[in-house]
């Protein structure tokens, strides 16, 4: 928080508020210094609310309202919001022990289940057993950033706004992001996900088409996020013959080769949803891919109280139709939880820079080491390790082919 820099006179006057005097300043800082951050937010905002009344009180020329410094009213009733925060604490403080309102008390801890504009959805942390979901909204500061700022998944804590509605203070430190730039604004990040222990890449096996470039892309998202990658091949029920299945389990077979783990399903015909559910069992998950790709049906047939709405593939492109439009949580048995997201058309990577990308195609890192220059870019120097490894077949084709057109994206 951005306090007050120091005054060498009891009142001085800028940004259109009163600054504390040196004393007052001491102790509000020392008071503020022994507080969380989510106790700290929750101050603030219960101090801009009593200073709101008092404010009101001035307007309408009635009685100053109760505990406002009414000897520091500025022409055109302003006051330091510092001011009304340390008669706060200071009242608070000398409450019997027990009987605090710090927001330590009030807050609440829960889990970001869904988010709308100015405003998430928050599963309230158990107290005797299921938890509830209401509604919060959003400060402005987070409501500006909303896509950064707060995702599905995240662990916060909220308590009471300025008009008594539930509010967000804080969100916790995230163990795991999934993220990219925002596609209309690639400036600004997009928080897809956060806090899970898996990332399930799902792709068809023919409509929408299986494209290896967009599973290289999630891989590298997945792993920057510090989350477990996993993929999973839905609609394998439409292969109709044994040439089919081979030319599609081949497009899976570099992905197996450098250890990735994958699963074959139809959430239509139920094959497969017993090993996938297995995979996930106890853990956080976020299904993401292509529109059309089939999470939200997978979904479904993981648990099929869910009933959550989908849609067929349209016709002609084979492409997706957009079912979710929102990312959103669901709890499973068995403690899984998994949060389905809108499908993509392409998906972009966060802040990559060049020279980076190599270290997230982990077969090519022993092979880098017979590259005749240490910053060999692999695409085209003489003396490439990587090219090497590629001509005889020890690297895929279709895997170096999405190395070349990710760094020709940077």
């Amino acid at each position: 928080m951005l306090l007050h820099r120091p005054v060498d006179h009891s009142l001085t006057s800028y940004g259109g508020y009163t600054a504390l005097n040196n004393r007052d300043k001491r102790a509000f800082d020392e008071m503020m210094l022994e507080l969380s951050p989510v106790d700290r937010r929750a101050l603030m905002q219960r101090a801009a609310q009593k200073r709101k009344v008092a404010l009101s009180s001035v307007s309408r020329r009635a009685p100053s309202a109760e505990g406002a410094p009414a000897e520091k009213i500025r022409r055109g009733g302003s006051w330091c919001l510092e001011e009304f925060a340390l008669a706060l604490l200071r009242e608070e403080r000398s409450l019997p022990a027990g009987h605090t309102r710090t927001a330590a008390a009030e807050a609440c801890k829960g889990l970001v289940t869904g988010l709308a504009p100015g405003r998430c959805r928050v599963r309230q942390a158990e107290l005797e057993g299921d938890g509830q979901d209401l509604e919060c909204h959003l400060p402005a500061d987070m409501t500006a950033a909303q896509q950064t700022s707060v995702a599905v998944g995240d662990r916060i804590a909220f308590g009471p706004g300025p008009n008594g509605e539930p509010t967000l203070m804080a969100v916790e430190p995230r163990t795991s992001t999934l993220s990219r730039p925002d596609p209309m604004y690639r400036h600004i990040e997009r928080v897809v996900a956060a806090n899970m222990d898996v990332v399930v890449i799902v792709v068809s096996a023919k409509a929408p088409p299986l494209h290896p470039k967009l599973i290289d892309r999630y891989l590298i998202a997945v792993q920057r996020g510090g989350a477990e990658p996993l993929l999973c091949l839905n609609k394998v029920d439409q292969l109709e013959d044994e040439r089919d299945r081979a030319k599609t389990y081949g497009k899976l077979e570099p992905y197996r080769q450098i250890g990735l783990r994958v699963v074959l399903c139809s959430a239509e015909q139920g094959d497969g949803v017993d090993d996938l559910r297995a995979a996930l069992g106890g853990k956080r998950c976020v299904f993401v891919g292509h529109s059309g790709v089939g999470k939200s049906s997978l979904l479904n047939a993981l648990h099929p109280e869910l009933r959550i709405l989908t849609r067929e593939v349209s016709e002609g492109y084979g492409r997706g139709r957009h079912t979710t439009t929102a990312s959103q949580l669901y709890a499973l048995p068995n403690g899984t939880e998994v949060i389905d997201t809108p499908g993509v058309r392409e998906f972009g990577l966060w802040k990559l820079r060049r020279e980076d990308v190599c270290w997230y195609f982990p077969e090519f890192v022993d092979a880098a080491e017979d590259c005749r220059y240490t910053d060999c870019s692999h695409t085209h120097e003489p003396q490439c390790g990587v090219k090497q490894a590629l001509a005889s077949g020890r690297i895929s084709h279709t895997r170096y082919d999405s190395y070349q057109r990710i760094l020709g994206s940077l």
